[in-house]
């Protein structure tokens, strides 16, 4: 038999254990669920990023698999090797590095192989899907090279 909220919470605040209750649900809902951040190309690379990353993560009691990062578009990529180990270095602090808002002709479909966990398709190339072909096929390309 399930119980809604109505069937209990008056009795656990009658308790004095709301606080408790809402501590309970607020760590377990940190622990499953995800947050995704966007970084800076700079940012991504910094030699620290894991450290201030983890700090605020421990701060707030969460998990390191509860965040990912996003790679803006706001910069272009130009040593590969840097990226590389600084997507190696995220991981292996335990989070997920993404690439964001990939549109057709911004160029970072080159970055796809590089070992991000996922890429984020920019919403503008979303809202063109059911009437532009060329939109499509874009998407089935970055689909494909994701698999």
């Amino acid at each position: 038999m399930m119980h809604g909220p109505d069937s209990f919470v008056p009795a656990v605040e009658r308790a004095g254990l709301a606080r408790r209750l809402a501590l309970a649900v607020i760590s377990r809902a940190a622990q499953d669920i995800g947050v995704s951040v966007n970084v800076s190309l700079e940012q991504l690379q910094r030699q620290d990023l894991g450290c201030w990353i983890g700090q605020a993560l421990k701060t707030g009691g969460l998990p390191a698999r509860s965040l990912s990062l996003e790679l803006t578009e706001t910069t272009r990529v130009h040593d590969l090797a840097l990226l590389r180990r600084a997507i190696r270095r995220i991981e292996t602090a335990g989070h997920a590095v993404c690439i964001d808002d990939l549109a057709i002709d911004d160029g970072r479909l080159r970055l796809q192989g590089m070992g991000f966990a996922g890429v984020k398709l920019d919403k503008a190339l979303v809202k063109r899907l059911p009437e532009d072909a060329r939109a499509r096929r874009f998407v089935l390309h970055v689909v494909r090279r994701a698999h």
